[in-house]
């Protein structure tokens, strides 16, 4: 179960590094916030899958 809890979780993470590379592929020309979107989603998701298989 923890693991289910874990590989969700990576899920969320992906989800919110795949929005931020999008705005960030969307907006290149502008001012740009998503950059710390795309690090902390990818941290999560990896993050995340490693302690799926710790556990």
């Amino acid at each position: 179960m923890p693991q289910l809890v874990s590989q969700f979780n990576a899920v969320g993470g992906g989800a919110a590094a795949l929005i931020g590379v999008h705005d960030f592929a969307v907006h290149a020309g502008g001012q740009n916030a998503s950059m710390p979107v795309v690090l902390i989603g990818a941290v999560t998701f990896s993050g995340s899958l490693v302690a799926a298989g710790k556990l």
